[in-house]
């Protein structure tokens, strides 16, 4: 199902990542959440409004890409970025990171042979 950034504005603006079905049900979905909901750091409330909804690019996994850990987006390896604070953020046993994703700067991982097939 396509996600959708949906930006919410009063003083300032926040942007939450939504999953609906279309631009209209991501609208109706947004809506629910002005009611004292928390956004990030900011609490909606009836003094917010939506700003803009922009649906995100699907990004698609292709064989011999390097996959994400939190936001799941694959990566031909010389596009990942070098691994900062390797020592925190690996324990010892763990299987070791392939580089830090481009966009979100969480580790990322060759794909399995399963994961491609």
């Amino acid at each position: 199902m396509p996600q959708y950034d949906v930006t919410f504005i009063a003083d300032v603006s926040v942007t939450e990542r939504i999953t609906a079905a279309s631009k209209v049900q991501a609208r109706e979905f947004a809506q629910k959440l002005i009611n004292d909901t928390n956004v990030g750091e900011k609490k909606l409330d009836l003094d917010w409004e939506i700003e803009d909804i922009d649906r995100v690019e699907e990004h698609v996994i292709k064989p011999g890409d390097h996959v994400c850990d939190n936001c799941g987006k694959g990566w031909p390896e010389d596009k990942l970025e070098p691994i900062r604070d390797l020592h925190q953020r690996v324990a010892p046993g763990e299987i070791m990171p392939s580089g830090e994703c481009p966009e979100c700067h969480c580790l990322c991982h060759p794909q399995t042979a399963e994961a491609t097939s």
